[in-house]
């Protein structure tokens, strides 16, 4: 079986804010904690260098295979 991966995005809205911090720190924690009995091996999170970018932020999520439960 081939791994397979998830690409959460956040996009940028106008007034949108993003706590980064908040982000790597507790909600990256919970996303692992739920997924890897699911096949869940890798859970990371992706920030733009752009000054105005059209995203906020990504999460890749990497699982064993596509059939991971």
């Amino acid at each position: 079986n081939k791994m397979a991966s998830v690409l959460v995005s956040y996009p940028a809205t106008p007034g949108a804010r993003f706590d980064r911090d908040y982000y790597l720190g507790v909600h990256i924690k919970l996303v692992r904690d739920a997924l890897d009995p699911l096949g869940l091996i890798e859970a990371r999170a992706l920030f733009p260098d752009d000054a105005e970018p059209s995203q906020l932020a990504a999460a890749l999520l990497t699982f064993r295979d596509a059939g991971a439960r």
